[in-house]
């Protein structure tokens, strides 16, 4: 389940409807109310975040809002829960909450390069299916890879928030 972002990060300023693409659980920390977002939830919007968007080079870095990292109790001896944060089924204690700007991260590891202005925003892809020798793969595999290629444009353009196209 390791996504690019630890669940402890609340990308989207408190707003539930929203789980960035590059994350799984998102926890939101309101005064002593902490709500966990599940991205599998049916009721959620998985998108980009305006971070992840900065970080691909779709928007520049003044349309970055803060996001919130919430700092919890470790728990002694669990790896994974240390880096990646709880997920919204385990118990944790949250000890503080701290906002980090874009500035703040452009301090800690420098402007992005190539700049917003120079960076690639639409995107030609392709497919390829490859099969064992003397064998087809199977039509419904083939109809899927179809579906896939009608339906990933428009969910594309609609998670970068129209700031990215994708062709084939």
């Amino acid at each position: 389940m390791p996504a690019h972002w630890t669940n402890n990060l609340d990308l989207f300023s408190g707003n539930p409807a929203y789980v960035d693409i590059m994350g799984y659980y998102q926890w939101i920390v309101n005064g002593s109310q902490e709500t966990c977002v599940d991205g599998n939830s049916p009721n959620v919007t998985r998108t980009f975040s305006n971070l992840t968007l900065y970080l691909m080079g779709l928007i520049p870095p003044d349309q970055v809002s803060p996001i919130y990292l919430h700092e919890f109790n470790p728990k002694p001896g669990d790896a994974y829960f240390n880096t990646w944060g709880p997920n919204c089924s385990q118990p944790n204690l949250f000890t503080g909450t701290k906002a980090i700007t874009i500035q703040d991260i452009i301090n800690a590891n420098g402007v992005r390069l190539p700049s917003y202005a120079d960076s690639q925003k639409n995107f030609s892809v392709a497919f390829v299916i490859l099969d064992d020798y003397n064998t087809d793969a199977p039509q419904s595999f083939i109809d899927y890879v179809n579906e896939y290629e009608r339906d990933l444009p428009e969910a594309w353009r609609k998670a970068t928030d129209g700031n990215s196209s994708i062709t084939f």
